[in-house]
């Protein structure tokens, strides 16, 4: 699972919204087709199966992410519980390396 140069993902509450930041800019995600525009954590929402899609597609290719996604929202997204967070890429994909041996089973 090769990625694309290092990022660093970060969000936050402000008021009723949840902002997303990628390199300190606003996070223009690529949109799962169905899912709304918006992000949300802390949740199995639709809202942050969106953000899951979107991180994985910065980080891998679509191919992965659309396999991927549901269980990265499952096992990291829908744990985050604070109001404001901040992921490197190297958290990312360790996460998604544990995701990814435990769904095909790899020896580690």
């Amino acid at each position: 699972m090769e990625s694309k140069d290092e990022k660093v993902f970060r969000g936050y509450r402000n008021k009723n919204q949840c902002v997303v930041t990628l390199n300190d800019e606003p996070f223009d995600p690529i949109v799962f087709k169905g899912l709304p525009l918006r992000f949300d954590w802390g949740n199995n929402s639709d809202e942050a199966k969106q953000l899951a899609y979107a991180i994985l597609c910065e980080i891998y290719d679509i191919d992965i992410a659309r396999q991927l996604y549901l269980n990265f929202m499952e096992e990291m997204i829908a744990d985050w519980y604070a109001d404001k967070w901040t992921f490197p890429q190297q958290v990312i994909q360790e996460e998604m390396k544990r995701i990814w041996n435990r769904k095909f089973k790899v020896a580690s």
